[in-house]
Parts: C-alpha cells; structure tokens; sequence
C-alpha cells in the first residue's frame, strides 16, 4: 500500500482472485524450482503448471495494470503539483514510488508502461514475502546456533530489567501544573 497507493487488502479478502493468484505463482515457482525437467523451458511449456502459470500471470497483469491506470488518472485529473518540499507544520509529503515511476523520465520520455509494470509487479508480488522470509531466516539461523541463543536470551533478560527500572523511575507529569 505504502509503495503503490493502493491496498489489496489480503487479510480482509484473502480468498481473492489476486491474492490466489500469488499463492499459486509461488507453488508453481517452487515446483519448478524443484524439478529439473521443468528447468528446461520447452519441456515446462508441455506441463499444467504452465497453463496454470498463465491464468496467474494474466490476472495478476490486469491487477497492476488497473492499479497504473487508475493513479494515472488520478494524477491527470487533479493535475498535482507534486513535491518534496516542506509544508508549513515541516512535514515533507513523499511521493508513493508508483507515483515517482509514473513522473519519472529518460532522456525526456516517461517510462514505458512494461517497465513501469514490471516494477509494480516486483513490488506487490514481493511485498507479502519479505517479512516472512525475513523472520523464517533468522529463526532458521538461530535454530542451528546455540550459543547464538543464548547471547540474545540475556541480552533480551537484561533489556527488560534496564526498561522496567526505567519506567518506574519515570515522573508522572501533572496536567494541571
């Protein structure tokens, strides 16, 4: 949401045809991963899993290119005069980055509209992976490394006493003066 401007809402619709789309592509990536005949592209092109691959990439394709679209518009209609600079609180209002892959120019011509996709696509494929396989790795890590182990469960102990010791030292502000 915070890259694209727009919310695919998977923990309210989680049967959804994007959302299933990217559960297959990921089963299909890893059968295929794990096959060396499907390693071969003309003998991948022969198996359901690219027929099924297809349907997936379709719908996931017609996803971003309506998220594209729709910001497009958006953009055009309001005619946005887009910054980065400062308001008067000293709050700098960030560009989303499909709205930056949408302004943006090489050698004074907007991106093509595949590689504007392409990144979209990296972006909200990816984005639902990244903290799981981020926190799989570590445990995975710590699981082999004991000693690793026990460092962070005493670092962590000593961490929660320095807090609590902390918080009842802290003086409670009186609202009234």
């Amino acid at each position: 949401e915070a890259t694209m401007n727009t919310s695919v809402d998977a923990q309210f619709a989680p049967n959804s045809e994007y959302v299933s789309s990217v559960h297959e592509m990921c089963a299909i990536v890893f059968r295929r991963y794990h096959s060396p005949l499907k390693a071969w592209d003309a003998l991948y092109k022969l198996s359901k899993d690219y027929q099924k691959q297809k349907k997936a990439l379709t719908i996931l394709h017609g996803y971003s290119n309506a998220v594209i679209k729709r910001r497009k518009k958006e953009l055009e209609d309001a005619k946005l005069h887009i910054s980065n600079k400062e308001d008067e609180m000293g709050n700098k209002h960030r560009l989303v980055f499909l709205d930056l892959l949408l302004l943006s120019e090489v050698d004074g011509k907007p991106l093509p509209h595949n590689v504007i996709r392409e990144e979209v696509d990296t972006f909200m494929f990816e984005g639902h992976d990244t903290t799981t396989s981020g926190i799989s790795f570590t445990l995975y890590c710590l699981s082999k490394n004991p000693k690793v182990q026990v460092r962070i469960y005493f670092q962590s102990s000593f961490f929660t006493i320095v807090q609590d010791k902390v918080f009842t030292e802290l003086k409670v502000i009186d609202p009234q003066g």
